[in-house]
């Protein structure tokens, strides 16, 4: 199945079986945000972003996950695909929040807002609803004009019944947004 896995990575289509090493990338982030979405999602609009989803910099509708980023340019992104729910501490992480995704298509696509959606990037994984740990680091490295720093993103996705956005941890003040 590896195999498998790598020669689909090649042409941007990933299929690989739950559990499998994480994909690393670095993904397009346009007006501070990246999408993640089940690609039979309806589009978006900015609507989803309330007061709540500003403060936690994550703004869910429904199959698409927004998040939010401290740079507005290339950003490092892993997405891990697990059988359960991380067992992890939080202490590398300046924001980690949980929320619910329904994956009915069987395709998560991952993209910035104005990224053209037939090119954007696609991860296969059994269509299921699914809890996703959307964690944020280096926030505190973003230089002033937000192009520049060492930010990174890390989600994992497990299936899990659904459930209302669950904060874990924010930034201390001076921190990063």
């Amino acid at each position: 199945w590896l195999a498998r896995c790598v020669a689909a990575h090649r042409t941007g289509f990933v299929m690989c079986p739950m559990t499998v090493p994480p994909y690393h990338f670095e993904t397009f982030v346009d007006y501070h945000q990246f999408c993640l979405e089940d690609e039979s999602a309806p589009i978006w609009d900015g609507d989803v972003w309330t007061d709540q989803a500003v403060a936690r910099q994550l703004a869910v509708a429904p199959g698409v996950v927004v998040v939010g980023t401290a740079r507005n340019t290339r950003v490092p992104l892993r997405i891990d695909i697990c059988d359960e729910a991380p067992d992890e501490q939080f202490e590398e992480w300046d924001r980690v929040v949980d929320c619910t995704m329904a994956v009915s298509s069987g395709r998560l696509v991952v993209r910035a807002p104005t990224d053209y959606v037939p090119d954007a990037r696609r991860i296969a994984l059994p269509a299921a609803v699914y809890r996703l740990r959307v964690r944020s680091g280096g926030l505190g490295t973003v230089s002033g004009d937000a192009c520049g720093g060492n930010d990174h993103y890390s989600v994992t996705f497990w299936p899990a019944p659904p459930a209302a956005p669950c904060v874990h941890k924010v930034p201390r003040s001076g921190e990063g947004t």
